[in-house]
């Protein structure tokens, strides 16, 4: 055979490190949460006259942080800003704006999307 024992031995405890290196890995990216800053847009060519109804159900869902929730509105152009707690995996997902825009009175059904965020060099 070309090893020996010993490193039949260093093998093993070298593949049973990185497995505990890799649940220990597994566990953090679950466990500790990042904060992830949304600033979702949409275009409705119908809105209800207040956005409130919208702004406090987005603040009841989980991982949202209360109090960075904003709804911003130009012309048909609609924002939602704020910020949510969620692990690595991205859980809890991020709330489900097109039902609840339609269930709210936002029409017709649009897509929404995330603008990236910027980096507050931008040239204009």
């Amino acid at each position: 055979m070309w090893y020996d024992g010993g490193m039949r031995l260093r093998l093993i405890a070298f593949v049973v490190g990185i497995i505990i290196v890799c649940a220990i890995l597994f566990i953090l990216v679950r466990r500790f949460p990042v904060s992830q800053f949304y600033s979702m847009v949409a275009h409705y060519a119908r809105m209800p006259i207040d956005d409130k109804p919208l702004e406090n159900w987005i603040r009841e869902q989980p991982g949202i942080v209360a109090r960075t929730v904003h709804i911003v509105r130009k012309g048909d152009e609609l924002r939602a800003i704020f910020i949510m707690s969620q692990s690595m995996l991205g859980s809890p997902p991020t709330p489900n704006l097109e039902s609840t825009c339609e269930r709210l009175g936002y029409g017709p059904f649009c897509n929404w999307q995330e603008e990236a965020a910027s980096d507050g060099n931008s040239q204009n």
